[in-house]
């Protein structure tokens, strides 16, 4: 009814999302949380590995909410050309809804578990057989981005020393700006590696970037409590195969 009424039961069928659209705005009572996002902050979410999903929800996803940037005229995006993502969960599935600019959306429905084991388990499985997904490929790339970028944002909204600055609207109270932190945009003193070590039982070792992460940091008494920390990215030596044993392997 909600629909029908804001955009016509004539042109119900037209509009994509229009139910969707409905429900975000019922189950918030039309003020959902809504995080204004910054693209250099949309990059450091996509930047950010994350390999486990949290063993609770994040605070974000436990009320419905809106991440959407600022100025989508002007090329802003959250990914692709996704300028807005919203959800909702009704009986334990939650909706993700993304909003193309100009024009366009997407509907996807994912019911992760909490398990705090393999993310890419948890992520939404493609929707076979569906009358209103015209592309399944498409749709999957969509499901599993959001669904994706929403946990990564939410734990980084909680993390200490996190690369994320956070501030919430003095005038509208449950709107929230996304900034890249201060510290990450000042300048860093150079960190010389020492020389790569000499070839010890057929390995040899180089110096190879690690990507910020996410990940889980016990303490507390006797390390009984975790907490998810961010690990900026780094350069740390690796031990690796000669390269003439690997062409050797191929060779044969």
């Amino acid at each position: 009814m909600v629909a029908a009424a804001t955009f016509g039961p004539d042109t119900l069928s037209l509009v994509g999302g229009a139910v969707n659209l409905a429900a975000l705005a019922i189950l918030s009572r039309c003020t959902p949380a809504t995080w204004l996002c910054r693209p250099s902050a949309a990059a450091i979410v996509h930047d950010t590995d994350l390999h486990a999903i949290p063993g609770a929800a994040p605070k974000l996803l436990r009320e419905p909410g809106i991440v959407e940037v600022r100025r989508p005229e002007t090329g802003e995006r959250l990914w692709g050309d996704y300028a807005s993502l919203g959800w909702y969960e009704i009986e334990g599935a939650t909706y993700l809804l993304g909003l193309r600019y100009p024009n366009g959306c997407a509907v996807a429905r994912w019911k992760p578990q909490w398990t705090g084991q393999d993310l890419e388990a948890q992520l939404p499985t493609a929707e076979i057989g569906s009358p209103t997904i015209n592309s399944i490929g498409e749709h999957h790339v969509f499901a599993v981005q959001a669904a994706r970028f929403l946990v990564v944002l939410g734990l980084l909204a909680e993390v200490e020393e996190g690369p994320l600055r956070i501030e919430l609207d003095r005038r509208e109270r449950k709107t929230r700006h996304v900034y890249v932190h201060d510290r990450l945009a000042r300048p860093r003193d150079a960190v010389h590696s020492p020389p790569p070590a000499a070839e010890i039982d057929g390995r040899v070792a180089e110096d190879r970037w690690v990507k910020r992460h996410l990940k889980r940091q016990r303490f507390g008494k006797g390390l009984a409590e975790v907490k998810w920390i961010w690990v900026e990215k780094y350069e740390a030596r690796r031990w690796f195969a000669s390269r003439w044993v690997v062409s050797e392997r191929e060779a044969s």
